[in-house]
């Protein structure tokens, strides 16, 4: 199990909401923060990200820490009108990612409205590539639809 884990909220505040005149960052710097109470709660190291930190810092700081696990948390778009669900990116399928991404979507899943997405490998992201701990990004739900958005 993990003991130390970095939470990387989204910095993007041109992704607006499609109610409640917020954007990506505001929400997910709300969820991070309900997350590491949760995770504290339940015994674990947590380290979150200041609210607007550059993706850079927020990588630089997490290999700096040298977490078990390091999780960007953002909200997804799309088209307006796809409401999607929880889709969880690793950096490959390798057994320790894996185990990793598939406890977080099975976590967040639950909660978000919409069809889920199964695991996806994509180490095309500086957030998954670049952190020395095993990184499992999070897309919790899509923000240009009202349902998705609240």
């Amino acid at each position: 199990m993990s003991k130390k884990i970095y939470l990387s909220p989204s910095s993007q505040v041109n992704n607006i909401y499609a109610t409640g005149n917020t954007n990506e960052m505001v929400e997910c710097n709300k969820i991070a923060e309900a997350a590491k109470t949760a995770l504290e709660r339940c015994g674990f190291e947590v380290k979150k990200a200041p609210q607007g930190q550059s993706v850079a810092k927020n990588i630089s700081e997490s290999n700096a820490w040298n977490p078990d696990l390091h999780i960007p948390i953002h909200t997804n778009a799309f088209n307006g009108s796809t409401l999607g669900g929880t889709l969880v990116m690793l950096y490959s399928m390798e057994d320790k990612n894996k185990r990793a991404g598939e406890a977080i979507l099975n976590a967040v899943a639950p909660i978000s409205p919409g069809p889920d997405y199964s695991l996806r490998a994509n180490p095309s992201f500086a957030e998954l590539n670049g952190t020395k701990a095993i990184a499992v990004y999070l897309e919790v739900e899509f923000h240009d639809n009202v349902e998705g958005a609240n």
